[in-house]
Parts: structure tokens; C-alpha cells; sequence
């Protein structure tokens, strides 16, 4: 949170103090849904927990954890699912970006003058593993357990023409080494890295005399580009999808004292995700595909979960009258509305012939189908003559969410969501 002007801190701080008035009454308690959040459709936002100070960077840990840096306390907290507080480690100066590698070491930067990179052991051991940083603000861990720490002197310096901002690698018994770093307006705050092994890195000066948002840089050359632009104070970058796109960004202030979480496709384009926060820091992803948000404006952490609505299902019939016998030609479509898993769906056709259920029964599955994509199918389906009777079928399409917990992978939202469509061919007897 290293730059924010006079105005856009005292008007955030107006907003945030009047929401705190209206809450006062009634604190809400994990689990409680937030109706100021708004969310996709297919999400609700829920409050984790409440009670932090200043909470910044967020990380899981290997046995999925939830811990939060507290710039404000200088401290590093573990949050259980039920919103339990246990205090990892404290006394520390502006911890800021918080992360993990595979063996359960954490490691935290202090966002102060000559930051240091610090390493906790699972144990709890504390080990200072370089200084002299430059106001450090991210952290991230490459799969060979090399960590890359953002850095940035923008609040330190008066001048513009002094501005510097870095990627530096550190290494046990190697020490520290230069990424990449620039000299211009830029500000280098959260950082994710990709499954390739490029490096993604926020410009929190976005909006700033810059419309620079996000930058690629490769991991060995330095060689760094622009990737996104458009957004505002970029913050906290997470990958939805296993280190893959979407990528998640956080904007911690949009001038008005609100904050932004939003996607960017591989593509570069972003879209707004969820709107309605206060001011926000960071954000991770669970096991399960739920969201956590840092919002240091309340004090709070902000989870977004799926509603329950992974299925969209859609059936057409043609023609909708003719003489018995006749054929209709029918479509089905179904549509994973998850955004964050891969999905099985299968469906059943129930067919009601005048008045008698004709057939039911599990027609086939789909399996795979990707965050928010479609399938799509047609058959014929004959109708016969009933006498004299008018014959008449309901064709009833019931599709059903019926991916295994947990499927191939970690645990990912249970199964068990349906949704229907129909339709009815009227056939005149001949």
C-alpha cells in the first residue's frame, strides 16, 4: 500500500468509518453473507473473519491453512474455518506479502525501508534470509524453492527521477540476485508466478500517470513486457486454477475509497469479478475454489464462495405440431457455470406420452467439460400414432452435476446440483 494520495486516504477512511457506524449494531460472524459484495452469478461473498489489523497478504499453507500477514499488528496470523485466531509470529515491522513452499516454510517481507525477507520453520523458527531491501511487498515461490520478493522504494523517495522497482530471486546459500528491475514510474507489488515458470507482477501505480497494470518477466532473461493495462492500484495476484489463467487481481482502491477484484484472461484482458469492497490487499484460493479476500478497511477477510448453481441446462424441440406418427428433432445443451473446475454432468430425458411416463433413465454424461463451457447435442425422437387420441409429449431434460469429491485432484465443490428445462410436441391423430 505504498502509494495513495492525502485525498483518496481521507475519503477511504470517510467511507470506511460511515460502514462501520451502520455495521456497529450487529457484528457479523463467519459464515454471515455480505450483501454489499457483489459477486457473479452462481457466487454469494460471506464474511471469514473479522477482528484483523490491517490484514495484507494472504497464503495457504501445504495442509490448507489460512494465514494473513497484519501490517498494523507486525504480526502473522493462522485463521481456522471456524475463524479462530492463533498468532504465528509477531514483532515484525509492516509484514506485507506472505507465501509458502512445498515443505511448509513461510516466508514474509516487511514493506519497510531495508526490508528483509524473513523464513519461519514449521516448527517456528524465524530466520532473517536477507536485508537492505527496498520496501518489499511480494512474495512468491518458485517450484525449485527459490523465492522471488518484490521490490519498490516509491514511498521512500520524493524524487520521480529516483524511482526504482525490482524482481530479486533469493536463494539459500546463493543470497539475493537482480530479476529485473526499472527506474521509471512503476511499482512493483504482489507477484504470481505462472506454470511455465513467467513471472507476473502488479504495478500498484496503475491509474497513477500510468496505465501499465501487470507485466510479464521471464524468468532467467529478465526481459519483462506489459501484459494488462487498464486497471487501477493493482495489489494481490493469484492464478485461479492451479497456476494457471484466470489470473485474480486485486485493486485496492478505484479512488473512492472501494476496491476491485478482477480477472485477466491469457490474453491480457481483464473483467470485473467482484465489486463492492473497501479497501482491499490481497488475494488466495483454497483447495476447494473459494476465494479469500484481505480487506484491511474492515479489518476483515472476505470469502467468496460458489452458490451452488454449476449447471445450466436447455432443451429445444422441432416441430412443435404435425400429424402422428411424427419425428421431433430435439437439442440438448448443457453448460458448466462453475468458473473455477472442470465439471462432470450428466443428464436424463423423461419423456410423458399422453398423460403415461413413457421413458425415463440416465441418457449419458459429460465429463471434463471446462470452467463455463458448453455442450451441445441433438437426436430424433419419435412420437407414435395414439388412435384416435391427440398425442401429446413432455419432453423433460433433467441435468445433473454428479462430479466425484474429491475428482482426480484436491477436493473440489461437491456434486449433487440439477437444473431442468422442458419441452412439448402436440401431434393431430391422422
Amino acid at each position: 500500500m505504498a502509494i495513495r494520495s492525502a485525498a483518496r486516504y481521507s475519503l477511504q477512511r470517510s467511507v470506511i468509518f460511515l460502514c462501520l457506524l451502520t455495521a456497529a449494531a450487529a457484528a457479523p460472524a463467519t459464515g454471515d453473507p455480505l450483501d454489499r459484495i457483489t459477486v457473479p452469478p452462481g457466487y454469494r461473498a460471506e464474511v471469514h473473519v473479522e477482528g484483523l489489523s490491517g490484514p495484507d497478504g494472504l497464503a495457504f499453507s501445504p495442509t490448507g491453512i489460512l494465514y494473513v500477514a497484519e501490517e498494523a499488528a507486525g504480526r502473522v496470523t493462522a485463521v481456522d474455518e471456524d475463524g479462530t485466531l492463533t498468532t504465528v509470529v509477531d514483532g515484525l515491522t509492516s509484514p506485507e506479502g506472505i507465501a509458502f513452499d512445498a515443505s511448509g516454510t513461510l516466508y514474509v517481507v516487511e514493506d519497510m525501508e531495508a526490508g528483509r525477507l524473513l523464513g519461519i520453520s514449521p516448527s517456528g523458527t524465524v530466520t532473517v534470509l536477507t536485508g537492505g531491501l527496498d520496501a518489499p511487498e511480494g512474495v512468491a515461490v518458485e517450484p525449485g524453492g527459490k523465492v522471488l520478493v518484490t521490490e519498490s522504494n516509491v514511498q521512500f523517495t520524493g524524487s520521480p527521477f529516483q524511482y526504482a522497482t525490482a524482481v530479486t530471486r533469493f536463494a539459500a546459500g546463493y543470497g539475493t540476485e537482480t530479476v529485473e528491475r526499472s527506474t521509471w514510474f512503476w511499482s512493483y507489488a504482489g507477484i504470481a508466478i505462472h506454470e511455465s515458470g513467467t513471472i507476473y507482477v502488479a504495478n500498484e501505480a496503475s491509474g497513477i500517470g500510468t496505465t501499465d497494470s501487470i507485466f510479464a518477466v521471464h524468468p532467467e532473461s529478465g526481459d519483462r513486457s506489459v501484459f494488462c493495462t487498464g486497471l487501477v492500484a493493482c495489489e494481490g495476484l493469484r492464478f485461479l486454477g492451479n497456476g494457471d489463467f484466470p489470473l485474480l487481481v486485486v485493486e485496492e482502491d478505484l479512488g473512492n475509497g472501494r476496491g476491485r477484484l478482477s480477472l485477466v484472461d491469457e490474453t491480457g484482458s481483464s473483467t470485473p469479478f467482484a465489486t463492492g469492497f473497501l479497501h482491499i490487499e490481497d488475494v488466495a484460493v483454497d483447495a476447494r475454489g473459494r476465494i479469500f479476500v484481505s480487506e484491511d478497511g474492515s479489518g476483515s477477510i472476505i470469502r467468496l464462495v460458489q452458490a451452488g448453481e454449476t449447471v445450466a441446462a436447455d432443451l429445444t424441440c422441432q416441430p412443435g405440431t404435425g400429424t402422428l406418427p411424427l419425428t421431433t428433432v430435439m437439442t440438448l445443451e448443457l453448460r458448466n457455470l462453475s468458473l473455477e473446475h472442470r465439471r462432470t454432468i450428466a443428464a436424463r430425458i423423461d419423456v410423458t406420452t399422453a398423460g403415461a411416463l413413457s421413458f425415463p433413465g440416465w441418457r449419458r454424461g459429460w465429463t471434463n467439460l471446462a470452467p463455463g463451457a458448453g455442450y451441445a447435442t441433438g437426436w430424433s425422437q419419435a412420437i407414435p400414432a395414439l388412435g384416435s387420441m391427440v398425442g401429446t409429449s413432455t419432453f423433460t431434460l433433467v441435468a445433473e452435476d454428479v462430479t466425484p469429491a474429491p475428482w482426480n485432484q484436491p477436493p473440489y465443490p461437491p456434486a449433487g446440483q440439477t437444473a431442468a428445462s422442458h419441452c412439448t410436441v402436440t401431434g393431430t391423430a391422422p
